[in-house]
């Protein structure tokens, strides 16, 4: 069992990141051939980093065998593992910069293909209220609501043009029709003089 332990310990210890392997058996500690900090009895185990007010994280397990129990002892390096958390705060904050850059990019461009056709549209029905029915509304987007919404405003416009065109005919035709009645009453005012100078 010695010797297992001792070469169990130090490939442990040979890996890089422990600093301190040991297995206690009752009164007996067994360590492994490579050199290590010396590690105290009444160490005990850090629930946390910098538990101790230092650099090593040490942690004891008991492991049980036939015969009775071991506790296996060990003190990791905390160098690399708070390295990697700050790499991995550092990489969070990184993706979260990208994030809202990219958001705000994207919020940008949505807003821009959004308000431009909106933007020509009212334009358009500015200069339909103005009275300008004969330019044609066309406006371009992707948006199926600002297409619908330049249909229903052509169709407006359109049926504006019919409504305009109406109106001009049938002021056109009650010109044309006044303009007979007056025609119509000269003619009837002449022959009644006429008559009326035939009877003297």
């Amino acid at each position: 069992f010695d010797h297992h332990a001792s070469e169990l310990l130090d490939s442990v210890l040979l890996s890089g990141q422990v600093e301190f392997a040991a297995i206690v058996d009752g009164p007996r500690t067994l360590q492994g051939t490579v050199a290590t900090a010396p590690f105290p009895d009444n160490r005990s185990d850090d629930f946390r980093f910098g538990d101790q007010g230092d650099s090593v994280y040490f942690i004891s397990h008991t492991v049980k065998r036939p015969g009775g129990s071991v506790v296996l002892r060990l003190g990791f390096d905390e160098g690399p593992t708070l390295q990697r958390v700050r790499t991995a705060k550092r990489r969070v904050l990184a993706a979260m910069l990208i994030f809202t850059a990219v958001s705000i990019a994207v919020s940008i461009w949505l807003s821009a293909m959004i308000s431009r056709p909106m933007i020509r549209l009212r334009e358009a029905a500015q200069r339909i209220a103005r009275g300008d029915v004969r330019a044609r509304i066309q406006v371009h987007s992707s948006i199926s609501e600002v297409q619908e919404l330049n249909h229903h405003l052509e169709h407006m416009r359109h049926e504006l043009v019919g409504s305009n065109e109406r109106l001009v005919t049938e002021m056109g035709e009650r010109a044309a029709s006044e303009e007979k009645r007056l025609d119509l009453e000269r003619r009837l005012l002449h022959r009644e003089r006429i008559a009326t100078i035939g009877t003297l």
